[in-house]
């Protein structure tokens, strides 16, 4: 099976790792900070990322 076929259910497998990989991509870099995973009718619909920069005030 591999690559989606065209079935629902293998577009659906295909959206869920496209989701997995968009947070894995936006927390890959991140030290400090928030994802936050935005979901409407059963389904993702937006990832946000909120980023902090922590700095050294010595």
């Amino acid at each position: 099976m591999g690559k989606s076929d065209g079935k629902p259910e293998g577009r659906a497998a295909q959206q869920e790792l496209n989701v997995l990989s968009h947070v894995l991509d936006g927390i890959k870099d991140m030290k400090f900070g928030t994802i936050q995973i935005v979901i409407h009718d059963g389904k993702v619909v937006q990832i946000e990322k909120t980023e902090k920069y922590r700095l050294d005030c010595k």
